[in-house]
C-alpha cells in the first residue's frame, strides 16, 4: 500500500496510488475505469493527473473513498488539495503545520511497527538480552552456538536487529545500539506484543517436556478472585517481576537467557448461572 505520509504533493501521491492498485489487480484497470469507480469524469481526472486541474475538497473525498483511506489518511489528503486553493498565506502556514505533524506521527510509527515486526521471535529478544551480558560482541558462528540455530538463522536474526537499529556491526562482530529505547516507544505495537507472548506461552509448555527441572520453575494455581481485587493483584505481580528482576541485575556470568512470565487468565464466563 502506498504510504501517503511519505508525500507532500497530492498528484504525485494518487498517481502512485492508482499505479499501485493497478498492479494490485487481477485484471487491467484503465484510467478511465478508475475514474468511473471513483464517480469522477475520466476526462476531470486525466487533466488533474496532467497537472492542468486541482482536485477539489469534495473530490478528493471521492478519490480517498476508492483508496479505502482512513480517517487520518483522508484528513492529510484533504490537507494537501486545500494548500494548493487557499492564498492566504497565514492559513498555509496553519494547515502545512497540521500536515507536518501527521507525517512526522505516521513516519515514526511507521518505522517503530516495523522494528516491532522484525523481532517477534523469542531468538530475537534472547540475544538482545545476552548481548546484554557477557556476550557483547557476538558473530553468526557464535550466536548459532548459544542459541542452537543454523547458521542462516542467526545471520536473519542478527541482520533483522541491525535493520531495526537495535545492533550494529563492527569489525565483522555485532553489538548491541547504545540506545534500544526507541523500540519501546511504537503507537501500535499491540499485535507484536501478542506474537511475542503467545511465543513466550508456546515456549513455556515446550520447556515442560524438554527442560530437566533445575533449567525450569514452573508453577500453576487456579483460584477465585473478585473484580475488585484485581487491581491489587496486579501490584503484587509488578512487584514480583521487579524483584526477579532486580535479582538478574546481579548475575555474575549472564550467559543463561530465561523467559519471565506470569498469567492470570479468566476461566470462567462472567456471571455463572450458580452464583
Amino acid at each position: 500500500m502506498t504510504n501517503i505520509f511519505l508525500y507532500d504533493d497530492y498528484r504525485m501521491y494518487v498517481r502512485d496510488a492508482i499505479a499501485n492498485k493497478q498492479s494490485d489487480s487481477s485484471r487491467k484497470l484503465s484510467l478511465r475505469s478508475i475514474a468511473y469507480k471513483m464517480d469522477l469524469s475520466p476526462a476531470y481526472l486525466s487533466t488533474v493527473m496532467n497537472k492542468k486541474k486541482h482536485l477539489s475538497v469534495d473530490t478528493s473525498l471521492k478519490v480517498a473513498e476508492w483508496l479505502s483511506l482512513s480517517t487520518t489518511e483522508i484528513e492529510y489528503l484533504t490537507g494537501l488539495v486545500q494548500v494548493t486553493h487557499e492564498t492566504d498565506e497565514l492559513k498555509v502556514g496553519k494547515i502545512q503545520k497540521r500536515l507536518s505533524g501527521l507525517a512526522q506521527f505516521h513516519r515514526r510509527k511507521n518505522v517503530e511497527t516495523k522494528s516491532f515486526d522484525q523481532i517477534l521471535d523469542l531468538n530475537h529478544i534472547s540475544t538482545l538480552v545476552l548481548m546484554s551480558g557477557a556476550h557483547s560482541h557476538v558473530n553468526v558462528p557464535q550466536l548459532s552456538k548459544l542459541l542452537k540455530l543454523e547458521n542462516s538463522e542467526a545471520e536473519t536474526i542478527l541482520t533483522n536487529l541491525t535493520q531495526a537499529g537495535l545492533t550494529t556491526l563492527t569489525d565483522s562482530k555485532y553489538h548491541r545500539s547504545e540506545n534500544c529505547s526507541h523500540l519501546m516507544k511504537s503507537a501500535v505495537p499491540s499485535a507484536a506484543i501478542r506474537s511475542f507472548y503467545k511465543q513466550m506461552l508456546d515456549r513455556s509448555k515446550w520447556a515442560i517436556d524438554n527442560l530437566q527441572m533445575e533449567d525450569r520453575i514452573v508453577g500453576t494455581e487456579t483460584i477465585i478472585l473478585d473484580k475488585e481485587q484485581m487491581k491489587e493483584a496486579e501490584t503484587i505481580i509488578e512487584e514480583c517481576f521487579n524483584r526477579i528482576t532486580a535479582l538478574s541485575q546481579e548475575a555474575k556470568t549472564k550467559t543463561q537467557v530465561f523467559g519471565l512470565g506470569i498469567q492470570l487468565t479468566k476461566l470462567t464466563a462472567s456471571t455463572p448461572d450458580f452464583l
